[in-house]
């Protein structure tokens, strides 16, 4: 047949001269007849397969009560070609199983006893359970464990497995052969249903098994891998939920057949599938309708020997070597007795092991003893190929070993005895076979010596010959009369040389073979002769010269000496002279270094070498470059600098006087050290920062609008005397190891502490524009420094100030005395207690209790002609840094006057406060009215603080009154004068200024807050009272507001009074407001029977005379708007109210233009509703009102009728 003669071709050709015997024509049938049968979609009719059904005998045991691991009960497998099938209809649909141990567990046993079951068991593989879990499922549960799957109720079952880190299982079938022979084949289809997908996107593999042998249980090792039987999910894609696994298309239909078994009568057959712990959840697949069927083969189809080749090199030396070994179909039950060995020229070579399944084997040979070749065959095939003829059937290839290392035979040179400088010494090993020096070595070279040096002759010629050749050049100077020799450190073993099989040749080599070659070399001269220059650009580091003065080499024991003949005038040498003996080798002195002493002049040094017969001089010119400055003056422009590059920061920079233009540094630069020569200027109008030192004349560095940071890693010193006026903008410390300061040094901007200690030793100035920024935590200013004196410049005024230091300040060496007052916080407990409690500090007698004190803050007075320019100009102490603690006085009601504790502005609305300081502070205005004037603002709101000025805070208790200020409070924006306004949320609220001649004389503001209460309470700002005049809200406790917090109604009432102002004219401007809509309050007149609209920008005029009406307390209050009719409101509604004072009962009279309703209602001073009388419709009355009832103090009558309405005061006594 066509088949067969390709087949015997294909031998033909491996085998190149052998003869293969012929397979028999029936292989090629047995061929087609498998493909069809593995191809089939679907298992083949009864009919097909056997003319009639062969009913299986089933074995039904009845397990005990025990679920732990139980013996099986196999299938019984009666006749050849039966069919058997499983529906798994049987596993339950509902219900549920507890089972000990992790199995196997049977289902024809206890707890399952089903009997259509027979052969089927499962077992909990692997995982962190104790216990194997069966469940009925549809495919909604993630848990692991083995499933009755199938629809809810639903008869239609199916097997199934899921796997997670507590468990994953196996399942399969045991049968047993009782056809009475053996057979070797078996085939097999089932479906696979998938009921769940994982959602991991991967798809999940159940990996199919077998073994035949007798065997009791599922549970056993050394399974054969099928792939024909494993299947896999078919949905795999990300997103968990459960499918249908009845669908066709979450089905597959796995066939399966096996040849070449050896499955004999009374053993078993085990078919088991083994799920996976899959990355990610994992998919639930069952399977469904299976069916089996085996046979035994007795036509003559064979099974071909695809290739049996060794897989090691042809000529090898390894104690181990493999063969390949495929086959044209599976086999099984192969082992060494199937193969054999011939051999020529070795010992003990055997066959040792055989690894493989199905087709594809290897076969482990031990290669023995000694050099020869061998060769594999197949000489018993024991009924694992059938139909196989022609055995024995040896390998194509022959397999040459070769285990004997080659042997050193010589070690020899043909050199004169004498040789000279560039001689070449040329050295052979001979070998008993062709060697080569391997590429892996660790050394290519014989190592020797000269005078005592070591030398290398390295491989020059020879692989692949017996005989290797290694040359070595005789150099200048090296000289050996006692003959050449192998280094004493010579190790045989770093030297690699191997035959073609890779055996490793052992080397010998004796100096006596060597010894008698002699070398002679010559004088002494310079390694490197010719004149050199050093040059140092932009660094002063130190240069080691050793190197330039090698000398090549000399007599071993040569006394050796340098000596500068010519020394350098710029330049620092380390070495006057240096003596050494020589070691045979190129010498040179060691530690010899030079380096520039901050000169850019060109320079050079002359240095002579002798051995005490012959000498050799050399030259080194030294030159350092650094600025140059031929084109401009601009630092960052590359062409200005020796190397044409801008310097980095690890740069040493040298400024000569003698360059055309003086450098101009702007921008960020960063260098290591700076040295400005005699004469030299450098303007810096940006950033410098520099990491080490700086040098130069007095005055020599412009600073004035400059930055310079200090980023070293060793402590740094900066010199005032350096700087223009002593005087630099920004200083930046950003060194761990902190800095040193040494004469006098001014800084007119900022100082940071970004990293680091700054030791002032007292040198440290801060004029009155400078401050300390925000520093890092841990930071400090060590020691002394002086803070411009700002107030000698204050205009005339009083102002409240307080100064930034850790301890108080002393005014006893002050020989004019300042103005100054201060006030007792426990005394300051109502508005007027600030203003009228200040006390002038009496400097009668040299006293501590006259010092400025820590946080404390002092009203200064700035008087007419004023001799500030005889006080201090700078205050002197230790500054103070890191978060501030103030802890405030109090005793009821107390206000503090605290000090702003950094030199630096600070926004106080960035302080926290503790739950008993109030929700308000004071600011000092020097410009609200003629003298000055607190306003009240929102703690939290914005407002920035000057160094050396101070605000008040009020606390009422003992306790949780502290206020804390940390760095971040600090500030880059100064207060320039201007006063912050109110500024209020989402709220209602008016703020209403009192002016006269466009002077500011104080600022009322009322607003609404939920929660608020028409008394005190802690939303409103008590009033402090101005030394010019007031306005303020007055309630019923007799409390002046500044801010007045309350919820606005429409029989709101909120009294204004006015203190302090003279006869004159005025005008309530209202600044800014955010006022209801539903109804309309207005600042009412009751002198001019006048109202204002609190709308922002409105204004009203009115004047105090010398009527005492137009003086009165009462004469201002806000409520709801009424509007004016034509007429004047007298002749629409005329009331009149007797007596006033009332003690028992007040008379109210009241005449209306026209009849309408009418109602009256007494209201308290603070706007609390007293009492309601409903009149009724009436247009004349008179009214008499109880009010013993009532509390003493101040009232108002409001008479409504209709539209028009009337507010009258009065007091009941």
């Amino acid at each position: 047949m066509r088949i067969q003669n390709v087949f015997k071709k294909k031998v033909f050709l491996r085998a190149k001269k052998r003869v293969l015997a012929q397979f028999s024509s029936p292989y090629c049938w047995f061929r087609q007849q498998f493909v069809a049968l593995h191809r089939s979609p679907a298992p083949p009719p009864y009919s097909a397969m056997r003319p009639h059904i062969i009913i299986l005998l089933l074995l039904l045991q009845v397990a005990g009560s025990s679920v732990y691991a139980q013996l099986a009960s196999p299938v019984i497998y009666s006749e050849k070609k039966a069919i058997y099938q499983q529906n798994f209809n049987d596993l339950p649909n509902g219900g549920s199983f507890t089972l000990t141990g992790k199995g196997p567990h049977t289902f024809s046993q206890s707890p399952f006893l089903l009997s259509g079951l027979t052969g089927w068991e499962f077992m909990h593989k692997s995982g962190t359970a104790t216990n194997a879990v069966f469940a009925i499922g549809a495919g909604t549960s993630t848990s692991a464990g083995v499933y009755s799957i199938g629809a809810t109720g639903n008869t239609d079952r199916g097997l199934g497995m899921l796997a997670a880190g507590s468990g994953v299982y196996s399942f399969g079938i045991l049968l047993t052969n009782q056809t009475g022979s053996s057979l070797n084949t078996i085939s097999g289809s089932f479906s696979a249903e998938q009921w769940r997908k994982g959602g991991s996107g991967n798809k999940n593999t159940w990996m199919g098994k077998y073994a035949t042998g007798l065997m009791n249980s599922i549970n056993q090792p050394n399974l054969l891998a099928h792939t024909s039987m494993n299947f896999s999910s078919i949905q795999f894609t990300t997103g968990a939920g459960s499918l249908n696994g009845n669908n066709l298309e979450n089905q597959t239909n796995i066939q399966f057949s096996i040849i070449g078994i050896d499955w004999k009568n009374g053993e078993q057959l085990l078919l088991r599938w083994d799920d996976v712990d899959e990355t990610g959840s994992d998919d639930l697949v069952a399977i469904d309708n299976f069916s089996f069927s085996a046979d035994f083969d007795t036509s003559n189809n064979t099974v071909t020997i695809d290739t049996l080749y060794a897989l090691a090199p042809q000529l090898s030396n390894a104690d181990t070597i493999q063969y390949s070994f495929k086959a044209g179909g599976d086999i099984s039950g192969l082992s060494t007795s199937n193969f054999a060995l011939i051999t020529e020229g070795l010992t003990n070579a055997a066959i040792t092991s055989i690894s493989g399944t199905g087709n594809e084997y290897l076969i482990h040979v031990y290669t023995g003893i000694g050099e020869g070749k061998l060769v594999l065959g197949i000489n018993n095939n024991s009924n694992l190929i059938p139909g196989l003829s022609g055995l024995p059937f040896f390998s194509i290839d022959t397999q040459w070993i070769d285990k004997i290392k080659p042997l050193q035979i010589d070690f020899s040179s043909h050199n004169d005895s004498l040789l000279k400088a560039g001689d070449t010494l040329q050295l052979k090993l001979l070998f008993s076979e062709s060697v080569y020096l391997d590429s892996n070595s660790s050394i290519k070279y014989l190592p020797i010596t000269i005078g005592g040096n070591n030398r290398q002759a390295a491989y020059y010629d020879g692989n692949n010959s017996n005989q290797l050749l290694f040359n070595y050049i005789i150099q200048e100077g090296e000289k050996d009369k006692d003959g050449i020799g192998i280094a004493n450190n010579f190790n045989p073993n770093q030297l690699i040389i191997k035959d073609q099989a890779e055996n490793l040749a052992n080397i010998n080599l004796l100096s006596s073979v060597i010894q008698y070659i002699q070398v002679d070399g010559t004088s002494i001269q310079f390694q490197f002769p010719t004149d050199t220059m050093l040059i140092q650009c932009n660094n002063n580091d130190s240069i080691d010269i050793g190197a330039l003065l090698a000398i090549d080499a000399t007599v071993a024991g040569e006394e050796l000496n340098w000596q500068i003949v010519q020394a350098p005038t710029h330049w620092f040498s380390s070495l006057q002279n240096f003596s050494t003996v020589s070691n045979g080798s190129n010498t040179s002195p060691s530690q010899w270094k030079v380096h520039s002493q901050y000169s850019l002049v060109k320079d050079s040094m002359l240095v002579r070498v002798s051995n005490g017969i012959t000498s050799a001089n050399k030259k080194i010119i030294l030159q350092s470059l650094s600025w140059i400055g031929n084109v401009d003056s601009n630092w960052n422009n590359p062409q200005n600098w020796c190397n044409t590059l801008v310097p980095s920061d690890s740069a040493v920079i040298s400024i000569s006087a003698d360059a055309l233009h003086q450098p101009i540094l702007s921008g960020v630069n960063s260098i290591k050290q700076l040295h400005l020569l005699s004469g030299a200027k450098l303007q810096i109008t940006g950033t410098l920062k520099i990491s080490d030192i700086m040098s130069g004349d007095s005055l020599s560095i412009d600073a004035t609008n400059a930055t310079i940071e200090l980023n070293g890693k060793n402590s740094q010193i900066i010199n005032g005397q350096l700087f223009k006026e002593n005087l630099i903008e920004q200083l930046v410390l950003k060194n761990t190891a902190g800095a040193q300061m040494n004469h006098r040094l001014i800084i007119n901007g900022s100082l940071q502490l970004a990293a680091g200690n700054l030791f002032t030793n007292e040198s440290l100035y801060l004029s009155e524009t400078a401050s300390i920024a925000a520093s890092a935590a841990g930071t400090q200013i060590i020691g002394r420094l002086h803070a411009a004196n700002i107030l000698g410049k204050k205009a005339v005024g009083s102002y409240l100030v307080g100064h930034p230091f850790n301890q108080s300040i002393s005014f006893n060496s002050w020989t004019n005395k300042p103005t100054i007052f201060y006030n007792n916080p426990l005394l300051n407990t109502d508005s007027c207690s600030i203003e009228t409690g200040w006390q002038a500090v009496n400097f009668s007698n040299d006293s501590a209790s006259n010092d400025w004190k820590k946080y404390q803050g002092i009203r200064w007075n700035i008087l007419p002609n004023q001799a500030s320019n005889l006080w201090p100009a700078y205050f002197t102490g230790s500054i103070q840094m890191g978060a501030q603690q103030i802890v405030l006085n109090n005793t009821g009601n107390g206000f503090n006057l605290i000090a702003n504790p950094y030199l630096s502005p600070v926004n106080t609305g960035t302080f926290n406060r503790s739950a008993k300081v109030s929700a308000y502070k004071y600011i000092w205005n020097p410009l609200l009215g003629n003298k000055g004037g607190y306003m009240a603002l929102p703690f939290t709101q914005k407002h920035i603080l000057n160094p050396f000025e101070a605000y008040i805070l009020l606390t009422d208790s003992s306790a949780a009154n502290e206020i804390t200020i940390t760095e971040a409070s600090k500030s880059i924006e100064w207060n320039k004068g201007l006063s912050e306004d109110y500024q209020e949320g989402a709220g209602y609220y008016s703020t209403i200024d009192l002016m006269s001649n466009q002077t500011l004389h104080d600022r009322f503001i009322i607003r609404e807050q939920s929660g608020a209460r028409n008394g005190k309470d802690s939303l409103d700002a008590i009033k402090l009272m101005n030394p010019g005049i007031n306005i303020f809200s007055k309630i019923s406790e007799g409390i002046k507001l500044a801010i007045d917090s309350r919820l606005f109604q429409q029989q709101t009432i909120i009294p204004i009074e006015l203190t302090n102002a003279v006869e004159g004219n005025y005008r309530f401007q209202i600044f800014d407001a955010f006022m209801p809509t539903a109804f309309k309050l207005v600042l009412y007149d009751n002198y001019t029977n006048k109202s204002l609209s609190l709308i922002k920008d409105s204004s009203y005029a009115f004047s105090i005379t010398s009527d005492t009406l137009s003086k009165a307390n009462n004469r201002f209050y806000i409520g709801k708007f009424v509007p004016q009719a034509s007429s004047p409101l007298v002749n629409l509604l005329t009331v009149k109210i007797y007596p006033n004072p009332a003690k028992n009962e007040l008379k109210v009279i009241f005449k209306s233009a026209v009849t309408a309703h009418s109602s009256i209602r007494l209201y308290h001073l603070s706007g609390t509703l007293v009492k309601t009388i409903q009149v009724g419709s009436m247009q004349q009355g008179l009214v008499s009102i109880p009010i013993g009832d009532i509390s003493n103090g101040q009232y108002y009558i409001q008479v409504i009728s209709g539209t028009n309405q009337q507010n009258i005061p009065f007091i009941k006594q």
